[in-house]
């Protein structure tokens, strides 16, 4: 189909755009971008927000679609959805243009929702500030902002909490603060988000705590530090992860098998093998997956896994 045809079924409230639509709408040229928005503008809400919800799952699935132009417009949508989606929707994007963009949203957005995931989203420009690629200006911007939105009296606890987690990877004496406050505050989503940080800090600092809470009696709790157990990547923290392979709540076991994939080491592989003979199928392909990553030599430090499907979201 082509686009001209695409638009027209855009703007057809009893049609449905089908794969093949959807995939016409990839890689825009900016006079179709153009074309596409002024149809987009008379979509109602429900019919915009499937539709982004669409593409979103596309653009995971197919690595050859680019719908980058269409979520940027998304940005501006007046819904709140939408624009939620197209935040997830460009997690793929390291364009610093976006730095400038999601900061004005993440401070002046009306939508708590919309709000903390443009927090969720500065996360991946922060891994690549820590990783040196990024300008210097663009990693004090991240900073400033974060550090704002964190510091303020009045913002909501859930767009606090993942700006805590976002910030995490610049491990100054500053960020080392702010996750210990996260960590004792009463509100246990922030627990979750502090633990998460830990991880994401990589610093040795927080091993001891994060072992003391593979034990919690709350599973989301031990589901999150076995992630962190994964970023720190230390051989010793094995044993502890082990544990939780017999923990009753498949998610954990599959996190715990995860970070042992991470760590890595002769001692992580003779986990993961013994892990594809069990006889549940969901920890065994865990296992397969981990071991693949293993194999091929992944890098630690993956900026390219998305945050937004975690278990304590």
């Amino acid at each position: 189909m082509s686009l001209a045809d695409c638009i027209t079924t855009l703007s057809d409230k009893s049609k449905q755009l089908s794969y093949k639509d959807l995939v016409a709408l990839s890689a825009l040229a900016p006079e179709e971008l153009t074309a596409f928005h002024k149809t987009w503008l008379k979509v109602n809400d429900s019919k915009r927000r499937e539709i982004v919800n669409r593409l979103v799952d596309l653009a995971e699935d197919n690595l050859d679609v680019d719908f980058e132009g269409i979520f940027m417009l998304c940005l501006k949508d007046k819904d709140v959805q939408v624009k939620s989606s197209a935040i997830e929707g460009l997690w793929e994007c390291d364009n610093r243009i976006l730095i400038s963009i999601l900061s004005s949203i993440l401070v002046n957005d009306e939508s708590v929702i919309v709000r903390a995931k443009a927090a969720m989203a500065l996360s991946k420009f922060a891994l690549l500030s820590h990783l040196g690629k990024m300008l210097n200006k663009d990693s004090d911007n991240i900073i400033a902002t974060l550090t704002y939105i964190i510091n303020s009296e009045s913002e909501d606890n859930e767009v606090k909490r993942r700006a805590i987690e976002s910030i995490a990877p610049f491990d100054t004496n500053e960020v080392q603060s702010i996750i210990q406050k996260a960590y004792l505050n009463e509100d246990q989503r922030m627990k979750y988000s502090a633990i998460y940080a830990m991880g994401k800090s990589n610093n040795p600092h927080w091993i001891p705590t994060i072992v003391r809470e593979l034990k919690s009696a709350d599973s989301e709790t031990r589901y999150e530090a076995a992630n962190a157990c994964g970023e720190m990547a230390e051989e010793d923290l094995i044993p502890d992860l082990l544990e939780l392979f017999d923990d009753d709540d498949i998610e954990i076991q599959s996190s715990a098998v995860g970070a042992v994939g991470n760590i890595g080491g002769n001692m992580a592989r003779r986990a993961l093998l013994n892990t594809l003979n069990v006889s549940d199928p969901t920890l065994a392909e865990a296992a397969q997956t981990a071991l693949a990553k293993l194999d091929a030599g992944e890098d630690l430090v993956d900026i390219s896994i998305n945050p937004y499907d975690r278990l304590s979201n």
